[in-house]
């Protein structure tokens, strides 16, 4: 059994594999913490104690899904941005043209980000079925993106029912219950 005197961030590093998985992405901070690098190694840091806390102080419960979605971006761009100078470098005379098959996450808001930061280079989706293809092309799959009162982002609403002037009440969390106007 590890006793807390034993504990180290090397050990954590070691322990949890960060050098293998994380890409530049997460690491160990000085004071223990799991922390996030949302556009990769240097850039911004957030600590996720400092989320947790955020979570608690606003008691809306636990478990909860933190998606950071400035990573899924950023590695959207990477991808593309290493093919692009992999076909430079090479002279080949094809194009790239990557999709995101969606089977591996059908949540709206990770295929919102990926389509939304593959857009300049043309990033496309893959579908396994045409009913899967017509979900994520429905209006209510493209719906416009709104903050919500707990600044969660959030999809959907009709569009008559989606203001700029109103704070919109998210379905994920306990201080916003359902779709309501505040």
């Amino acid at each position: 059994m590890l006793h807390p005197q034993d504990w180290s961030i090397e050990r954590a590093l070691q322990l949890y594999n960060i050098p293998n998985w994380a890409a530049g992405y997460f690491n160990i901070s000085s004071k223990g913490h799991l922390v996030v690098h949302p556009y990769g190694q240097p850039g911004p840091v957030i600590d996720l104690m400092d989320v947790v806390d955020d979570i608690r102080e606003r008691k809306l419960g636990f478990p909860c899904v933190v998606r950071f979605q400035d990573v899924l971006r950023s590695r959207v761009k990477q991808l593309n941005e290493t093919f692009r100078t992999a076909i430079a470098q090479h002279g080949y005379k094809g194009q790239y043209y990557g999709v995101y098959p969606t089977k591996v996450n059908q949540m709206r808001e990770v295929v919102e980000e990926i389509l939304d930061a593959g857009a300049p280079y043309h990033f496309g989706l893959e579908a396994g079925s045409k009913g899967e293809l017509i979900r994520r092309r429905s209006p209510s799959a493209t719906a416009t993106r709104t903050k919500s009162t707990c600044g969660s982002r959030f999809s959907g609403g009709s569009s008559a029912a989606r203001s700029s002037s109103s704070s919109r009440s998210c379905r994920s969390c306990p201080s916003c219950s359902g779709w309501r106007t505040r």
